[in-house]
């Protein structure tokens, strides 16, 4: 039964022409705020297609199998919840059959919707596949030939009712054909489904902002069909599409929130990139004035994939968020940056605030934050519907008692049971899509303190050549999205990581990147504790292949004269690239991003500022060569062009009848250059003579020499000097090489420095050898 709004209109020569009130009446779709008034909200009953997800619930993205039934009683409820309060309710299976049967264009539309979703596969005896370039398809009859084409489609498809359509559009089915010489041209050998499992959560397909509706690209491929199903229903009912996100950009309108005309809400994390970010800021398809973006830096965990799964609007000035991503000492938090419209640069999105912890920021828009427990974070609690006025759908009858006993919500509470549909990982938030809301004059005051719609002045880079300390105000965190393991592809045995130290198993990888997070997250908040701005990247979707990705040492170095230089290989240009925008956010026209040098073959054997260690106020560059660079001509006239006076190069050790050093040992493994000290490991040079002529080139400064030893645990690697906004000095350390440092050098290194805090990396040296300056990579730029 179609809803009466969608029932046609027979005229008196029962003709098929339609005459509709179907797709006039809302051409765009809008919601300015979560606690607005919902008119209209979009569903889908899950059917057959969820069921066959039960057959493996992990691989269809489901949290445990589906009892059907269950789920679709509870939808059913879910929907007459809906209608009781007066939300016109649209089910896409209900679109999509709209008007089919009395109306032939709508039928022939939905018949060539069907053939998009279905495949016919031809393969030979064998089971090969063939595709109709190759040799086999040529010794097909034409009767063979045309069995396999979407002429043959449309007329099986002609043939089903609307019903048969929907479900084939649902299921999609793959159909394998074997040629046959007996009864028939072809022979149906097999039938495969590629259903629409998780079509039900009708949140993420499409996100309804302050200025309409907008296609995402969804980054699970199981879901990707998802999003061109939608978009017929959308065109059907006449709604305007603002655009459609385009790849690589990934994202999930269960990241989105609206908060006012004035401020939205996007996730950044599993299932939205800052690549699809930059889309929507671009195009202004947000229609706020300003954007927060709230990052999973940290997480990445599954369970809270999408920001609705950790915070939630339930009225005016009053939202839920998950208890332990509150504050800055959380390992999880998430961090805000924030857009704002710029109308003197055409309306063009800046960066206004960045590092800004979540619940901090959240207050300060004038909200009060009910904090919720992690089992109610599981149970669904974040994950209501408000549809206006403080009147909340819920399906967590603790987190629902919890919200009515809060002082500041006065609102609404209609508590229903989900369990049926939470089994396929998500609430009534996730599987409804509100395409219209008016507008509540209380939702755009709270109790929000005023402040200047000014653009807050941002850092740029240096504008002199001159550097007065080796220590940056600002530096760059990498997150890590990926880490590889090798395997030999005929032995098939796991050969070790990128430092050659120690192999890493598939087991290790999940513990190795939480534990990664973790470290960069301590990493983080100490950088913000001494007041040094941090930048921060990560690579979403992942890119396979480079076990250094996560390493900015390895990727990026700062110069003078406002050059950041990174070293592009073909292996890296899609990161390189989206970290170059990622930095022009910030830094905006002044920051001139140098991808490579003019000559290639200068960078063979460079790394970032791991193979070259910079001495930026006597203006010289360090490296460590190897019998195969030796010649450093080419490394010379590069460092040149970056305003370097000299190039300054030695051997760790005298090469050996092999020929060859370690070519992993880079630079800032054996040479650590700080502003009033020096940390070198003498033990290594085999002739003092060498060792000598290296110091030669810091009388300016006290050196500390250590053994052999303690540079295996890091105790130059593990240094990164950086400089707070009050121009203190401030050493980062590895807790294990301030450990394994004589009392001696650590009194040495305090006399130069102001300060010295230590981090705990544990995983990160003891299965990666890696060390603080492979993760910190300073960013010399300042605020003017």
């Amino acid at each position: 039964m179609l809803p009466h709004h969608f029932k046609s209109e027979s005229n008196n020569n029962s003709s098929l022409i339609l005459k509709s009130r179907t797709i006039a009446p809302l051409k765009q779709a809008k919601q300015c705020h979560e606690n607005d008034k919902a008119e209209v909200v979009l569903v889908h009953e899950p059917g057959l297609e969820a069921l066959l997800g039960s057959l493996h619930a992990s691989g269809s993205l489901f949290e445990k199998p589906v009892n059907l039934f269950q789920a679709r009683k509870n939808h059913k409820m879910f929907k007459e919840a809906l209608s009781k309060h007066g939300v016109n309710v649209l089910d896409v299976r209900e679109i999509l059959a709209m008007h089919c049967e009395d109306n032939l264009k709508y039928r022939v539309e939905l018949e060539e919707l069907a053939l998009k979703c279905m495949k016919y596969v031809c393969v030979s005896a064998n089971d090969d596949e063939r595709t109709g370039e190759e040799t086999f398809y040529e010794d097909l009859t034409p009767m063979q030939k045309y069995l396999l084409t979407d002429d043959y489609k449309r007329e099986c498809l002609s043939a089903l009712g609307v019903t048969d359509l929907i479900d084939i559009i649902l299921l999609g089915p793959t159909i394998r054909l074997v040629p046959s010489s007996t009864n028939t041209p072809m022979r149906l050998e097999r039938l495969g489904m590629r259903p629409q499992l998780n079509l039900t959560f009708t949140r993420d397909q499409q996100i309804v902002t302050n200025r309409g509706l907008v296609i995402c690209n969804m980054g699970s491929l199981q879901r990707k069909q998802e999003t061109t199903i939608m978009r017929f229903c959308f065109e059907k009912l006449g709604y305007e599409i603002l655009g459609e996100i385009q790849p690589p950009g990934i994202i999930e309108g269960g990241d989105f929130l609206v908060g006012g005309s004035d401020v939205c809400f996007i996730g950044e994390g599993l299932r939205t990139n800052p690549d699809a970010i930059r889309q929507m800021l671009d195009n202004d398809w947000f229609g706020t004035r300003r954007v927060a973006v709230v990052h999973d830096y940290f997480d990445c965990d599954q369970q809270r994939m999408h920001l609705d799964t950790v915070f939630n609007i339930c009225s005016h000035n009053c939202c839920v968020m998950l208890e332990t991503i509150i504050g800055n000492e959380s390992p999880i938090r998430r961090i805000v940056t924030e857009y704002t419209k710029n109308e003197q640069l055409n309306g063009k999105y800046e960066v206004s605030k960045f590092n800004v912890e979540f619940s901090e920021y959240i207050k300060q828009e004038g909200y009060h934050i009910i904090p919720l427990t992690e089992r109610q974070q599981e149970m669904y609690g974040c994950n209501f519907l408000n549809i206006g006025d403080s009147t909340c759908i819920t399906v967590d009858e603790n987190t629902s008692r919890m919200i009515l006993q809060s002082e500041h919500f006065d609102g609404e509470i209609n508590l229903i049971d989900y369990s049926g549909m939470t089994t396929m990982y998500g609430s009534v938030h996730c599987c409804s899509q509100v395409l219209k809301r008016t507008s509540l004059e209380v939702n755009e005051y709270r109790n929000r303190p005023i402040e200047s719609t000014s653009i807050e002045q941002q850092p740029y880079m240096f504008e002199s050549s001159e550097f007065k300390t080796q220590s940056a105000k600002n530096a760059l965190l990498i997150i890590p999205s990926y880490h590889s393991v090798l395997t030999h592809p005929d032995t098939q045995s796991r050969l070790p990581s990128a430092s050659k130290h120690e192999t890493i198993s598939n087991t290790d990888i999940s513990r190795i990147k939480e534990q990664h997070r973790h470290i960069l997250s301590s990493i983080h908040h100490e950088l913000l504790q001494y007041n040094i701005n941090c930048v921060v990247f990560t690579q979403r979707p992942d890119i396979p292949g480079d076990s250094t990705a996560h390493f900015p040492a390895h990727n990026i170095s700062s110069h003078a004269k406002n050059v950041i230089l990174y070293y592009k290989q073909s292996e890296r240009s899609e990161r390189m690239d989206n970290l170059s925008k990622a930095l022009n956010m910030f830094y905006k026209d002044k920051a001139i991003i140098q991808k490579n040098a003019e000559d290639q073959s200068a960078l063979d054997y460079i790394q970032g500022t791991a193979s070259l260690v910079f001495d930026r106020i006597q203006k010289k560059a360090f490296y460590v060569i190897s019998t195969e660079t030796i010649d450093t001509t080419k490394v010379e006239s590069f460092v040149k062009s970056l305003g370097y006076n000299e190039l300054v190069t030695f051997a760790k050790e005298r090469f050996n009848t092999t020929g060859s050093i370690d070519i992993l040992d880079y630079t800032n493994s054996h040479l650590f250059i700080g502003t009033k000290f020096v940390v070198i490991c003498q033990d290594e040079f085999i002739h003092y003579e060498d060792y000598e002529r290296l110091m030669d080139h810091f009388k300016d400064r006290i050196v500390i020499s250590v053994t052999h030893e303690q540079r295996l645990c890091n105790c130059i690697n593990g240094l990164v000097e950086l400089q707070s906004k009050d121009g203190k000095l401030i050493l980062f350390a590895s807790k294990l090489a301030m450990s394994v440092l004589q009392d001696e050098q650590v009194e040495q290194i305090r006399k130069c420095v102001d300060d010295i805090v230590t981090i705990e990396l544990n995983i990160l040296e003891s299965k990666y050898h890696v060390s603080l300056n492979n993760l910190i990579s300073p960013l010399f730029f300042d605020e003017i």
